[in-house]
Parts: structure tokens; sequence; C-alpha cells
């Protein structure tokens, strides 16, 4: 399983770095474009979301946009200078975008990508700031957990993953985040069987699934 695909555009080269920045941080795989010509080259069914500018060079490029991915079911999330209550596009924003309003594009894969933490709310007595903290202190204790593992598949081989996949275990299982359960489980128990080639595709995808995890995350926090 791989990250989800967003298609950008921002013809401001500083904005548009910023903007990819934010998003690969959050998870998700970014292609960039300063004008409308290159976005439109792009195959639609590569893509799970475009965010755009309403405004490139002088122009409005909504419309086009909406002609482009048209039948596709693609959402399009418009940013503009100031906020937009109605149009056709399936969200709009404001500038800069922020975290919150990651959080909101995140939602249009929520169905999917769905967490569940009701074992750290009953840890935590339903006290919120509890809960946050809880949240906050595994996201940045498995943020290490990952960058270990990727250079474990690299540097240390089959049981050096196996033992990595055991303990990341034991700490992801609070959340039933069954995808990223699954992976982990077959890392713990077949990583000595795969061939390299295997092994690092294996763990490529449990870090992808590692990396939407901790976006869900960060999303619940925000209702907190």
């Amino acid at each position: 399983m791989m990250n989800r695909k967003i298609l950008l555009l921002e013809d401001d080269e500083f904005t548009r770095t910023m903007i990819e920045a934010q998003l690969k941080r959050a998870g998700f795989d970014v292609t960039g474009y300063g004008e409308l010509g290159g976005l439109l080259k792009e195959n639609v069914a590569d893509y799970d979301l475009i965010l755009s500018d309403l405004n490139v060079g002088s122009s409005n490029v909504e419309e086009a946009i909406l002609n482009y991915k048209q039948g596709s079911g693609l959402p399009l999330v418009i940013l503009s200078q100031t906020e937009i209550k109605e149009g056709k596009a399936d969200m709009y924003m404001a500038k800069p975008l922020t975290a919150d309003k990651i959080s909101q594009i995140s939602s249009f894969f929520n169905e999917h990508d769905e967490v569940d933490i009701s074992k750290i709310e009953t840890f935590a007595m339903g006290d919120k700031e509890l809960i946050k903290t809880y949240i906050n202190t595994f996201i940045q204790n498995f943020r290490q957990e990952i960058a270990l593992l990727e250079e474990e598949v690299k540097h240390e081989g089959a049981q050096a993953v196996q033992n990595r996949a055991h303990k990341m275990l034991s700490s992801v299982a609070y959340y039933q985040y069954e995808d990223f359960n699954n992976k982990l489980k077959k890392l713990e128990t077949e990583a000595i069987q795969m061939t390299q080639h295997e092994l690092e595709e294996e763990v490529n995808e449990a870090i992808q699934l590692a990396k939407r995890l901790i976006t869900a995350l960060e999303n619940k926090t925000f209702l907190f």
C-alpha cells in the first residue's frame, strides 16, 4: 500500500516548496507544478487528490482543473488568498496551509485510514490532555523506530528487521491499525525467509503504513 498522492499546482516557487514539505511531512506523496500545462499532462488516475492555488499567473484555473478531472471522482481542494464559501471544488481553504487544514485534507481519506484510539482513551480515563500527551509521545518515539527500521533493512538484514517488527508491534497494538499490524506480523514471522529485495519491499510498505498511522493520529489530536 502506498502513500496518498497529491497533485499540487502553485505558481509561487517558495510557497510551492513550503506546501510540498508540509504535505510530505504529513505522509503524502506530492507532485508539484508551477504552471497549469504541467499539471494537465499528468494522468489523473495516478493521483488521489488535487490541491491548487485559485489563480495561477493571471488566470483562474479552477474551471480548467474541473474539466481535467471530470469523471474521475478525484477531490479538488482550492487554496486562495481569501476564504471562498461556495463553488464547484470539493473544498476551499484560505492561505496559508496549516496543520489543521492538512487534517481537513486528510479527511478525504479517513474512511480508509481510520485509527482506533479507544484503548488510549480508556487508559487516560477520558482526560483529553492526557490522551494528546500519550499520542504525541507515541508519535515521537515511533518516528525513531521508523528511522531505525530503515537503517536496519539496509545494513543489518532480516534478523534485525524481525526484532524491530516485534518491538513495534507491542506499541502499535494499542491503536488497532489492522493493515499495519498485519504488515508488522508478516515481518516478524517471515523476514528470515525473504530475499533482500523482498525484504526491502515489505519494509518500504511498512514504513508507508507507519507514516499513514502517524498522520491519522495527528489528525486525532486536532480534535482535542
